[in-house]
């Protein structure tokens, strides 16, 4: 499958045309998705990612999308946590509010937080928001990381197009590089 990588947004994403949906701090897009922060200073670097088509739940989307979707999740994730030095990132696809089918992306630092065992749903501390200079810097990161990842993500592509190692092999080779971007 031939995914185009993801790209700056250069202007604010219009509203949904079906349900007026639209993220907050746009960063990229990709041929399925569109990833902005969502500005919450408990989980500096929390994103969402929405379809740029409109679905409403994920049974009713096309395959080749939900593909392109789960590829934008996975390299939102590791963008993330190599923007923000997180433990770990939750993804949420909920769907109770919003008819607009995205996902929630929320970076998770267990050492700072009272109850890292817990939804950032049920999380205590209040909400608050990053300044202007923090939310322009976070997004900067995050995409400065996506961009790294798409470039590994295309070199492994290549790699598995030219050899056909074992599938542990090339799975083990995934993990390594994957490990290099977390620690750079």
């Amino acid at each position: 499958m031939n995914i185009m990588p993801f790209k700056k947004i250069k202007q604010p994403k219009t509203n949904c045309s079906t349900c007026g949906f639209e993220l907050w701090e746009p960063i990229v897009g990709s041929t399925h998705a569109d990833l902005g922060l969502y500005n919450d200073d408990r989980f500096p670097g929390r994103c969402i990612l929405t379809l740029k088509e409109h679905w409403e739940s994920l049974e009713a989307v096309p395959m080749d999308t939900m593909l392109g979707f789960m590829r934008d999740i996975q390299i939102a994730m590791q963008a993330i946590r190599c923007a923000t030095g997180a433990a770990r990132v939750n993804v949420s696809i909920l769907g109770n509010r919003e008819p607009h089918l995205h996902a929630h992306l929320i970076p998770r630092f267990p050492d700072n937080e009272q109850f890292p065992d817990c939804s950032p749903w049920n999380d205590l501390r209040p909400k608050g928001k990053l300044g202007r200079d923090e939310v322009e810097a976070v997004k900067a990161k995050i995409l400065e990381c996506i961009l790294r990842v798409e470039t590994r993500k295309s070199v492994i592509e290549a790699r598995k197009k030219t050899s056909s190692p074992e599938p542990a092999a090339l799975m083990n080779r995934d993990l390594v590089i994957s490990n290099d971007l977390m620690s750079s």
